[in-house]
């Protein structure tokens, strides 16, 4: 069910909760669009004349919307939609296509709709390629989804919009789950956004709405901005005028606005290094983009592969082609690829004098990983940490194997990677700090007379000297 000319909202059959608390926010009328002004290159306007004639057309005169957002506890699979889109022959070309793929696959998984199932012809599509720049094209999607006189059909509770070079990496994860976890309980915040770089404050890449009064109006608000061509063609578009509003605060917009200071846990930057195995997006935008954060255009290339065919269904003949070069067999799993991947962005940075792992050479991958499935194989033993490379490639390998992991204790890098495989395989790993020249035969003596079997054992320590 849904918001319509008369304000009523549908309620499914036990839904009492969900009922009294659409009661409790008595949807009031908003006041009508504003009326076309005299800059006729505007976003704005050349939305709202459309809109007008696109409301008038299914009898939408005014739209109901709640005060305060609905709790996520209560909102249905039907009431999210994932909005994105990506300009044909554009900077995302290539890329748009297969993420299309990808969202429109987690929508399909979690039952969410996909804004171009929401967004009527005679109402936006007419429209979308006037926006300019096109980065603009956000704002009106989003409105559509949440406001049923731009849309013509029942609105939406709760909208994602995703980039072209967007990716969800953690198709499993329901977006009301992943909220749960990042808006503080009884949060009334309507916009959700990840830090972004520099002066910018916030990341136009993801952005979540809740709706809510206060949404629509700042959505509008935001679209209203476009009508100032500086601002409109800045270099950061939207996100700048998102920085002006929240700047002024002149509506509440740091009240209502949640900025998620930890990146990665909604929008994890690939140029820098950011994403971890679990999180829920890979934003891939100017990847590479410095060689500070050791990134090349080669690992670009490798890390999206990786993020679009270890989520998304092969089943599609574009993404089974684009997914052929490592799914070979002679290659390791994407999905052990992609762990180590992982792994390579929580060691860094590291000493310039520390070089390769076996993650740089596939057959070595290959090698470990057959190594610890060998019958009889539980106990693993190493000589030599690092970055945790062949840690995982064996552990990921066997799920009934535990290791014991002699290395050094004073590097930095080493202490993160050790921490993230830890977290990876809870109780299955065991790291004896020390120089393995001495630490090793320590170890056996302190066993006394039960000395530890090791069935497998990796020896890939000082590489120099005796």
């Amino acid at each position: 069910g849904g918001a319509g000319g008369g304000g009523g909202v549908g309620v499914d059959s036990g839904g009492e909760r969900r009922a009294a608390t659409l009661a409790a926010h008595p949807p009031p009328l908003p006041p009508r669009l504003p009326a076309v002004g005299q800059h006729p290159r505007s976003a704005l306007e050349r939305v709202e004349s459309v809109v007008e004639s696109a409301a008038a057309a299914v009898g939408l005169a005014a739209a109901a919307k709640h005060v305060e957002p609905l709790p996520l506890d209560i909102i249905r699979p039907q009431d999210v939609s994932i909005v994105r889109y990506h300009v044909p022959g554009g900077t995302h070309s290539k890329s748009g296509l297969l993420t299309e793929i990808n969202h429109a696959a987690y929508a399909k998984r979690h039952g969410y709709r996909l804004g171009a199932d929401k967004v009527s012809e005679t109402s936006f599509e007419s429209v979308m390629h006037l926006v300019d720049p096109a980065s603009w094209i956000k704002v009106p999607l989003m409105l559509a989804a949440i406001d049923p006189r731009v849309s013509g059909v029942a609105p939406s509770e709760l909208v994602i919009w995703v980039d072209a070079d967007v990716v969800f990496t953690s198709p499993e994860v329901e977006l009301t789950s992943l909220l749960a976890n990042l808006v503080p309980e009884g949060s009334s915040k309507s916009v959700i956004m990840a830090r972004d770089l520099g002066n910018n404050i916030v990341n136009g890449g993801v952005i979540i709405v809740r709706r809510s009064e206060w949404s629509v109006a700042f959505l509008r608000r935001l679209l209203e901005t476009s009508r100032n061509e500086t601002t409109r063609r800045s270099g950061y578009w939207e996100q700048d005028a998102i920085k002006v509003l929240y700047d002024a605060n002149e509506f509440g917009e740091r009240d209502n606005i949640l900025v998620i200071e930890e990146r990665h846990l909604l929008n994890a930057f690939t140029k820098r290094r950011e994403w971890r195995h679990g999180d829920f997006i890979a934003h891939h935008t100017q990847c590479p983009f410095h060689e500070d954060f050791g990134v090349t255009h080669d690992e670009c290339e490798k890390l999206f592969r990786l993020f679009i065919c270890t989520s998304t269904p092969l089943d599609d003949p574009l993404v089974r082609n684009f997914c052929a070069p490592i799914t070979a067999p002679e290659l390791p799993p994407p999905q052990l690829s992609l762990l180590l991947e992982s792994a390579t962005n929580v060691a860094w940075p590291w000493p310039t004098e520390i070089m390769g792992t076996i993650n740089d050479v596939p057959a070595e991958v290959k090698f470990y990983a057959a190594s610890a499935k060998l019958p009889g194989v539980t106990r693993l033993c190493e000589v030599g940490f690092a970055k945790g490379h062949s840690a995982i490639t064996m552990l990921w390998s066997n799920p009934e194997s535990t290791l014991v992991s002699f290395d050094l204790e004073d590097l930095e890098h080493a202490q993160r990677s050790l921490e993230y495989v830890k977290k990876l395989f809870p109780n299955r790993v065991n790291r004896v700090a020390g120089d393995s020249l001495v630490s090793l035969s320590a170890h056996a003596t302190s066993l006394g007379d039960t000395p530890e079997i090791c069935d497998l054992f990796s020896v890939d320590g000082v590489h120099e000297g005796d």
